[in-house]
């Protein structure tokens, strides 16, 4: 099950394994700044298709969100998609020309739809579905079908892309937020934050493996399929993640990251954000290189002492931005900081559930979703 390291970011993490790696976006350093466009409030994680940039803005003081697309090349606002008053968080996917949102429906009577196909050249529906998503879920769009955590009350479910017809769901006895990790013939979710793991068959959700820990419950995360491992934050235990081997599901080791990882060779980045052995996250975030198999540091990168958003890898350098609004370009070999830029504007930490932030890379444009603004890099 390999992981695909595409120039398109399709989803949260760049690619449906979650790997943080968008290695074919063809970043040309140095990077300058080709656009910023206002957008108050707080910002999904960028997609790309089509020529075109897609995110969801969740509107400041709790007046509901929209999709809004723009144009890559230019910033310019292209149509907006309002996702109801009601609905305080949604995500998006991009796959097969089709834009595909999640959002919050659990306390919308008028209008409950929780995944909606849009499309890309004015914003259209194409089709709606479900109901009953406590908290928007990055959905994953993937072989002409879309993986959706918590659609229906389900713990995934797979829905046609075409029509939005479910083809199957699979019901687990723990939370329903996160996002699938989809690659070859399996689905991965992360249920609970203690954590609850499955792997299930793609083509009709059975079961494959689930290590049965006791543990059930609200929560979940984003876990992160790369060579036959699937890496998962678990957030209630020291040290807090654990990887799997993802054809047997059984624990090769410890994971020691605070948020999702990032892969490149034989090469993972961790962010911790806090002191091994020590519960709390109060610390900024430092980015650990471990080579993997041994698990020997390679590198620790710190940048200004405020580093908050997840990174993302594109070519032969690590991006990551900060609280105080520097984003850096670090060298994924030695870390070394070799390009940094001013956003004017905090770049923020992920989120654990609801509206996800993260940065973007596709079609030699970086794309980072700042506080209130979204800027793109050339």
């Amino acid at each position: 099950m390999p992981a695909r390291a595409g120039g398109q970011a399709v989803t949260i993490q760049a690619d449906p394994a979650h790997t943080g790696n968008a290695g074919a976006a063809g970043l040309r350093q140095p990077l300058r700044r080709a656009w910023a466009r206002r957008l108050p409030g707080r910002l999904s994680y960028p997609v790309v298709g089509a020529g075109r940039v897609f995110v969801v803005r969740e509107r400041p003081r709790q007046a509901g969100t929209e999709v809004v697309a723009l144009g890559l090349r230019s910033g310019r606002v292209l149509w907006r998609r309002d996702l109801g008053r009601d609905a305080s968080s949604g995500d998006v996917a991009f796959g097969g020309g089709r834009v595909v949102v999640t959002r919050e429906s659990w306390y919308d009577p008028g209008d409950p739809s929780a995944v909606l196909a849009l499309s890309p050249s004015n914003g259209r529906l194409l089709w709606s579905r479900g109901t009953g998503l406590f908290d928007a879920t990055p959905p994953v769009v993937d072989g002409g079908m879309v993986y959706v955590n918590g659609f229906n009350g389900s713990g995934v479910s797979a829905l046609r892309l075409s029509d939005g017809a479910v083809v199957w769901s699979a019901t687990t006895d723990s939370g329903e937020s996160g996002s699938p990790a989809v690659a070859g013939d399996a689905v991965f979710i992360v249920m609970s934050s203690c954590p609850d793991v499955h792997r299930l068959r793609r083509g009709d959700g059975a079961q494959v493996w689930h290590p049965e820990n006791g543990c059930h419950g609200g929560g979940g995360s984003v876990p992160v399929l790369y060579r036959n491992r699937l890496y998962v934050v678990e957030s209630d235990r020291i040290p807090p993640g654990d990887v799997y081997d993802a054809a047997t599901g059984a624990i090769v080791g410890p994971m020691r990251a605070d948020l999702t990882p990032v892969f490149a060779g034989d090469l993972g980045v961790f962010p911790q954000t806090r002191r091994p052995g020590e519960q709390g996250t109060a610390m900024p975030v430092t980015l650990v290189a471990r080579k993997l198999g041994t698990g020997r540091v390679r590198w620790r990168f710190r940048g200004d002492g405020y580093l908050d958003s997840a990174p993302l890898i594109s070519g032969r350098l690590l991006y990551v931005g900060s609280g105080s609004g520097w984003l850096y370009g670090v060298s994924v070999r030695t870390g070394r900081r070799v390009w940094r830029a001013y956003t004017g504007s905090p770049v923020p930490a992920p989120g654990g559930s609801g509206t996800l932030s993260g940065l973007a890379a596709a079609e030699r444009t970086l794309l980072v979703p700042a506080l209130g603004r979204l800027i793109a890099y050339r």
